[in-house]
């Protein structure tokens, strides 16, 4: 009765999953000659142990391998798993040079990811939230090691010590439940092993870039098993330049270090603590698109440069411990979790100051700490017999702080300085529980359900201080709701045959409602919900050599939770629906031994079906933004491109001295507007990305030339419009680089 041998998980007819039907030749041709706009959705497969190399590698077997996912909170076969899901292995990750969440779309269509300053920003099928602050957090959850991550600031997580990642996508009310309105990005590290083994490795790339990284693991005692990984980065010169200073801007650095104890005094406990701690030094870049002006006017600059007297600059402090005991009392596991995170920030920004005219020059610095405790008992049964079921309860507590926020300079007032101090506090209780019951030997109906009540509060003091008077700022406020909501999931999947598995599912998603946390006196918002509506095909041909999904969606989306920044100063409001519909494709091929094709597409309608009092833009002539309320009906939603595609072809080439891998991705985005105003676009791109890799006979060394966004396609990571005018930060352009790798 192990946990880990989900339903179908050992079968060997349903390792891969593709209709067995006369026109599938025809559909992939037409996938793979068709324009652009139509991408692929990659569901890759995180090899089995007896198929991997000593390097984490996928082996070349001749076919595909199979794909083992925990969606389900179990471990289970991908192609029985009635969920759409994007899976990599660490191994591919580190074929295809994915390295941390900015650059996982280049293999998950589905995921639009922006970052603004260090907040990651990642939206699912056109669902996901621009805003960031105290108590503000995603409607897309990120997950690592079964621990919900609430901050959003340094959300971009590097993928160092990664044993695999989902995209899961539509939301997860149930089982995560917590903010996954959008769906969850689940990451999972590595876990010690009594086998002493590691790598160490270590690169360079253009802009002065060096990286270094280590991972070792071995047994301490009989009982005890023990893993370290240390991942750093150091950009000596950034991609872009201070038109005004002259300084570099626009480059990160970073150290990330992780550890991990595994205690095993009984065949059926395991005891594992893991600690954690990262540091990041960035610099953005803000700069005025293409056709706005700002206040008191500006030069056009190059797209990754910026201008002002203040060279941005941020500095972000994380880290946690988590104790996770898996008890298998036979009948059940008992799992807790309890776990304990703290992020602090501080970011020096100038995105006010996007002219060289000193008459309208703003200056913001901000001091945003977090710190949060979450608590999960979860009850799961065996995966074996016509019945399983997973339930828990969950309790997560945080405090997020503005401490402060600070604002001044001739666009805020001249001589005063304005301050923002705001502590926000959520405690969060739920209780959930899912089963799926075998209908019959091929079909199975999956039920599930969640209640949630959430305490929100917020205290704002916000002094405004006039040099010679004092603050004549107004009183502080304070603001507390509670917020309470049920979830659910219903599904029904039936295999047909061996090649293909169908289901049809439907999810009610949930948000809490919250606090703007710079706004006096305290306003509030209300939660948001969203029902998905899926279909879905999972088959396999070719002797387990092609993989084809499909996964059809609707999406009835309400009080949507919609940000402006009229005054430099975040607002959240509801008052808005929307529906959105699409198809997620996804298609893995084994061409030959050697050679694999991943492929695959989300394809995307969204509107706004009502929302009479939208904030909407026009631009002043003479710089700056007008607001006006009118009704953004018919408009699509802000990050949610029509089409995002990936293409991706790994090719291993033999060789008397070791293997060569050749790894190739093509990624193709339509565009898509960044408010609901519909004003501000990012137009479509394209991105190439490619990554040569020798292996030693033997496995002990490996070589890597690694090429980034080729194309130089130039897109942004985060673009927003302002009352001093609109702001943009784009993503890093073409880099290159080495890496050379010891595996002992």
């Amino acid at each position: 009765m192990d946990l880990l041998r989900g339903r179908g998980l050992n079968e060997t007819h349903s390792r891969c999953a593709g209709p067995r039907v006369g026109g599938l030749p025809r559909i992939l041709s037409a996938l793979l000659l068709g324009a652009p706009v139509l991408s692929f959705a990659q569901q890759a497969s995180p090899p089995s142990p007896a198929a991997q190399d000593q390097t984490g590698q996928a082996a070349p077997t001749g076919e595909l391998q199979e794909v083992v996912v925990t969606a389900q909170r179990r471990a289970e076969n991908l192609q029985n798993v009635p969920i759409s899901v994007t899976a990599l292995s660490g191994g591919q990750l580190q074929t295809a040079n994915v390295t941390d969440l900015e650059s996982l779309p280049e293999v998950a269509p589905s995921l639009n990811f922006d970052q603004e300053a260090g907040w990651a920003e990642p939206h699912l099928r056109g669902v996901g939230t621009t805003a960031t602050g105290p108590g503000i957090e995603n409607s897309v959850a990120m997950y690592v090691d079964g621990v919900y991550h609430a901050a959003m600031i340094g959300g971009n997580v590097e993928f160092n010590d990664v044993q695999d990642v989902e995209v899961i996508n539509g939301p997860q009310g149930t089982l995560f439940g917590r903010n996954a309105t959008g769906g969850l990005i689940q990451i999972r590290t590595k876990d010690p092993t009594q086998d002493f083994s590691g790598t160490a490795d270590v690169g360079y790339g253009d802009y002065d870039t060096s990286t270094a990284g280590l991972y070792v693991t071995g047994g301490l005692t009989n009982n005890l098993a023990a893993n370290l990984s240390v991942d750093s980065q150091y950009q000596g010169d950034g991609y872009g330049r201070n038109i005004t200073t002259d300084a570099d801007v626009a480059y990160e650095s970073y150290l990330f270090t992780r550890s991990k104890f595994l205690y095993t005094p009984i065949e059926d406990l395991r005891v594992l603590v893991a600690v954690d701690y990262g540091r990041v030094h960035f610099s953005t870049a803000s700069n005025t698109p293409v056709g706005s002006v700002p206040f008191g006017g500006g030069p056009v600059v190059p797209p990754e440069d910026t201008i002002g007297p203040v060279n941005p600059d941020g500095l972000i402090n994380e880290g946690g411990a988590t104790l996770n005991i898996d008890y298998n009392l036979q009948s059940f596991h008992l799992i807790n979790i309890t776990a304990y995170r703290i992020t602090d920030s501080y970011t020096n920004e100038s995105p006010e100051s996007t002219t060289n005219n000193p008459d309208f020059q703003g200056f913001l610095t901000l001091d945003e700490p977090h710190r949060q405790f979450s608590q999960e008992l979860q009850l799961v049964s065996p995966s074996e017999g016509p019945f399983t079921w997973t339930t828990g309860a969950y309790y997560f507590h945080e405090t997020a702080e503005y401490n402060p926020v600070t604002l001044w300079g001739p666009l805020f007032g001249g001589p005063s300085d304005i301050y923002y101090y705001t502590r926000s506090r959520t405690d969060s209780y739920a209780l959930y529980g899912q089963g799926t019951y075998a209908i019959q030997k091929d079909t199975h109906f999956t039920a599930g359900f969640r209640y949630t009540e959430e305490r929100r509060s917020v205290e704002i003091d916000n002094p405004v201080i006039i040099p010679g008077i004092g603050n004549v700022g107004p009183p502080p406020t304070y603001g507390a709701k509670t917020f309470s909501a049920p979830s659910w999931r219903l599904a029904l999947d039936h295999r047909f045959n061996d090649e293909l598995m169908g289901y049809v599912s439907y999810n009610r998603g949930f948000k809490s409602g919250g606090f703007n946390p710079a706004q006096v006196p305290a306003i509030s918002y209300k939660p948001e919900k969203l029902d998905a509506f899926e279909i879905g095909l999972k088959a396999n041909t070719a002797d387990n050599r092609l993989r084809f999904n499909v996964s059809p969606f609707y999406y009835k989306y309400d009080e949507i939770q919609v940000e402006s920044f009229a005054n430099a100063i975040l607002l959240i409001s509801n008052g808005a629906d929307a529906k959105l519909y699409g198809v997620d494709i996804g298609m893995d091929a084994q061409l030959t031994q050697q050679l694999t094709l991943h492929a695959g597409t989300t394809l995307l309608h969204s509107e706004f079906t009502y929302y009479p009092d939208a904030d909407l833009t026009t631009p002043f002539p003479g710089g700056g933004n007008l607001y006006t309320v009118e009704s953004a009906a018919g408009h699509r939603l802000p990050c949610a491109p029509a089409g995002i595609g990936t293409l991706g072809l790994n090719y291993v080439i033999p060789s008397p001295i070791g293997n060569f891998t050749l790894n190739a991705s093509y990624t193709y985005n339509s565009g898509f507007y960044l408010e609901p105003d519909n004003r501000l676009k990012q137009p479509n791109y394209n991105m190439v990305s490619s990554q040569l890799a020798w292996l030693s006979k033997g496995g002990v060394w490996e070589v890597d030339l690694w090429g980034k966004n080729l194309t130089n396609s130039y897109y942004a990571l985060a673009e927003f419009s302002e009352s001093q005018g609109d702001v943009e930060q784009y993503a890093p352009p073409r880099t290159y680089g080495f890496r050379v790798r010891m595996n002992f």
